[in-house]
């Protein structure tokens, strides 16, 4: 693994592998830079991939004990991560990764085309106090089978069955070790502005994805985002929800390639 230091002095890792142009991978919430596996044997044939382990887990260092956690500086870490690669660059950020990718933006200017698949948008509170007051009291009991239980049930609304795939994939014992993360994020969605990122000067091919079978929540959020960026295309993974990575590997690397693919020929 190698590392990269961010603007505040916390280590940053990421993987890297493949070959082509840069596709630097931003997880979500509760994830690593393993939440990738399905796909990136796929996306290697077509990319130098670049999967970063966001600060807390993994490779990567996190705020000092006692420091309080922003959501701004997970924007100075994907640029410090970004800057790491080399020829054209394509960002691509899930959920929580979506939001970290979207703030990062206006740093960035070797980014050649823009994925954002079912990034958070809220109008208004993210979760219901009841809810946030649950994931903190199992945060500090470190239960972190509840965290996730309520973060996979209650916050994405997850279906039954896609559930089992994530516990039944490599990745899942490392999202265990991440679940701690978990009431922070939720915490910094609650203040995330998308104005603030300043959306309406993405001028670069964005390419913005949700699960046709998602909840509304992330259907109205992703509209929100193609309302704000000039020029956005958005595509429904058909019958998928929040984690087509998983559910549907092959519909997810194909829809990603198949774009760069236009991007590339159009420029």
């Amino acid at each position: 693994m190698e590392t990269v230091t961010s603007s505040d002095g916390t280590k940053i890792g990421f993987e890297r592998s493949g070959s082509g142009p840069s596709l630097v991978l931003v997880h979500g919430a509760s994830a690593s830079a393993m939440r990738w596996g399905n796909i990136r044997p796929v996306l290697d044939k077509h990319f130098t991939v670049i999967a970063m382990d966001r600060r807390g887990r993994g490779g990567s260092g996190d705020i000092a004990p006692g420091a309080t956690y922003a959501l701004e500086r997970e924007y100075d870490d994907v640029a410090a991560v970004v800057a790491k690669a080399e020829g054209p660059v394509v960002l691509f950020g899930h959920s929580y990764g979506g939001l970290c990718s979207l703030g990062a933006m206006p740093m960035l200017e070797r980014v050649s085309a823009l994925i954002i698949y079912e990034a958070p948008v809220p109008e208004g509170p993210l979760l219901p106090e009841e809810l946030l007051a649950r994931l903190n009291d199992a945060a500090r009991r470190d239960d972190r089978e509840a965290i996730m239980k309520m973060f996979c049930e209650e916050v994405v609304r997850m279906r039954p069955a896609d559930i089992a795939a994530l516990r039944a994939s490599p990745a899942w014992p490392a999202r265990l070790e991440a679940a701690h993360t978990i009431p922070r994020e939720m915490l910094a969605v609650e203040s995330f502005s998308l104005a603030a990122t300043n959306p309406e000067r993405i001028e670069i091919p964005t390419l913005l994805l949700h699960g046709g079978d998602s909840p509304d929540f992330f259907k109205t959020s992703m509209a929100r985002i193609a309302d704000a960026i000039p020029h956005a295309i958005s595509i429904a993974l058909d019958g998928q929800q929040h984690v087509a990575m998983d559910t549907a590997a092959e519909m997810l690397t194909n829809t990603v390639t198949r774009f760069w693919n236009e991007v590339s020929r159009s420029g």
